[in-house]
């Protein structure tokens, strides 16, 4: 399962700069200058260490913190300025019993990862104490940063408990889909409330931003609704959204280019453009193309300020820059470059359709030269006369350690075949992927790039692990190949690997 954008292994390229050090000798010392601590201690704890990273790299690397035989830690590290991180204190699986001839047994049904989300700065000094088995009751926070975090952690467990169930609640009736979103309103809402009007460690105006995000993320959940059950037989029957449904829209500001960068603003957007779409066309069947150019051209409707518009077709063309070679990207594509006022924009989006062209199935892949662990260079080059099948991964990276053995049963499975398989690390810490390959006992051509290596632009990869397949002659086949552990995968090597 792949985790993004939101919290779960959804895996982004930027590292954390954080640096942190185990403090097992350090309990009770006093911070330093630009210093933050948390300590404190797991309950029922399902794993011995915890984890630990900055949001604003979602996906990025995660500092490990080890816990003592009493489930306690604690750690120092130095923020760079006040940000949320995700502390990852434990693992919850649910499941049931499967009947057999033989016996019964218990299936794990789900798997999912227990974590905080934390709010620190310089200066703050962190106290917790959470219990697995029940941490929305157990959960206490104390010391300097209090309050803020006390909020972040408290709402980011009502929000995992209200997402656990959403897409069940989608599909209901009105009142049961409604009472269900109130509840989760209302206990947002006494959350907000119970923050104090001044506290030194809460931004400023975070109280209002906090009240604006509810604001968005409901009224968006509200499009989603409809958006769902408009013209569908589902148990909650076609829903029909009533003549004031849609009243909040006028608190939604369409003239502002700042807020393009706000993504929960983005996101109600995008779901009132499809709804907007499905609202014009309820009795015709749309395709993917003609989804795609319908919500390009309400997107040019619905903003009237030329300045927002032009940002939101840009972002909206980048987003689906993969699409460069469909009809309906080409004449977006030509509409935004013919009528769009800002030079730059129209620039940056040309330098992104030059490199994805180059991308294109049979043009030349894009060459590298990197070390392995002993320092040898290896070059694409090096394997003409082979298919090549590229991994570009991270250790700190989850999906991509899950790819690891499935890796290895291709290579084992193809190995009298005319291909090589290459495995590209973009770890900054040399040390650390040399370590890992060393663990995890990893053979093969192993490379270490880089996280601003030449191939991470060469190869617009913003997202691993990513996968590319070279043909015998080095021209591209696939720039982004199916995955190891995916079906598809040797219907794609044996289509071109026939013995």
């Amino acid at each position: 399962m792949i985790i993004s954008v939101t919290k779960y292994l959804f895996c982004l390229v930027t590292l954390s700069t954080l640096l942190f050090t185990m403090s097992s000798c350090q309990s009770g010392k006093k911070l330093e200058q630009g210093e933050a601590r948390v300590k404190g201690r797991i309950v029922n704890p399902t794993r011995d260490f915890i984890e630990f990273k900055k949001q604003t790299d979602a996906g990025t690397k995660k500092d490990t913190i080890r816990l003592n035989e009493k489930g306690e830690f604690e750690f120092v590290f130095r923020p760079d300025s006040l940000e949320y991180y995700t502390f990852a204190y434990g693992i919850e699986s649910t499941s049931d019993t499967m009947e057999t001839d033989v016996k019964t047994q218990k299936m794990i049904v789900s798997r999912k990862t227990q974590e905080l989300t934390l709010m620190l700065d310089k200066g703050h000094d962190l106290k917790i104490w959470v219990d697995t088995k029940d941490p929305m009751k157990s959960l206490s926070v104390s010391g300097t940063g209090t309050e803020v975090n006390k909020y972040t952690a408290t709402k980011a467990m009502l929000d995992n408990e209200f997402n656990l169930a959403f897409s069940k609640k989608l599909n209901s009736s009105p009142k049961e889909f409604f009472t269900y979103l109130t509840e989760y309103k209302s206990n947002i809402d006494a959350l907000l409330n119970s923050l104090p009007a001044n506290s030194k460690s809460m931004p400023d105006g975070f109280r209002d931003e906090e009240a604006r995000k509810l604001f968005l993320n409901i009224n968006r959940i509200k499009i989603v609704y409809v958006n769902q059950n408009m013209g569908k037989d589902t148990e909650a029957g076609s829903f029909i959204p009533e003549g004031n449904y849609f009243s909040f829209m006028n608190d939604i500001p369409l003239d502002k280019p700042e807020v393009i960068n706000d993504k929960s603003y983005l996101l109600l957007i995008s779901s009132y453009a499809d709804y907007l779409l499905k609202s014009d066309n309820r009795d015709k069947q749309l395709t993917r193309e003609e989804l795609l150019a319908g919500k390009y051209s309400i997107y040019k409707e619905l903003f009237k300020d030329p300045g927002t518009r032009d940002r939101v077709l840009f972002e909206f063309l980048k987003k689906y820059n993969k699409q460069n070679d469909a009809e309906w990207y080409k004449r977006a594509a030509e509409d935004f470059a013919r009528n769009s006022s800002s030079d730059s924009l129209k620039l940056v989006l040309a330098n992104i359709k030059e490199i994805r062209e180059k991308l294109s199935k049979g043009n030349p892949a894009p060459g590298f030269t990197y070390t392995d662990s002993e320092g040898k260079e290896h070059s694409l080059a090096d394997f003409k006369g082979k298919y090549v099948y590229i991994d570009v991964w991270a250790t700190w990276c989850k999906p991509c350690q899950y790819e690891v053995s499935f890796l290895k049963q291709l290579e084992e499975e193809y190995k009298n075949r005319n291909i090589e398989f290459i495995s590209i690390s973009i770890d900054d810490n040399k040390e650390q992927w040399m370590k890992f390959l060393s663990e995890k006992g990893l053979k093969g051509i192993q490379l270490h790039a880089g996280s601003e290596s030449q191939l991470m632009k060469d190869y617009m990869i913003e997202v691993i692990p990513r996968f590319i397949f070279v043909g015998p002659g080095g021209e591209m086949i696939s720039e982004e190949a199916p995955r190891p552990s995916s079906a598809e995968i040797r219907e794609l090597l044996n289509s071109f690997l026939a013995f």
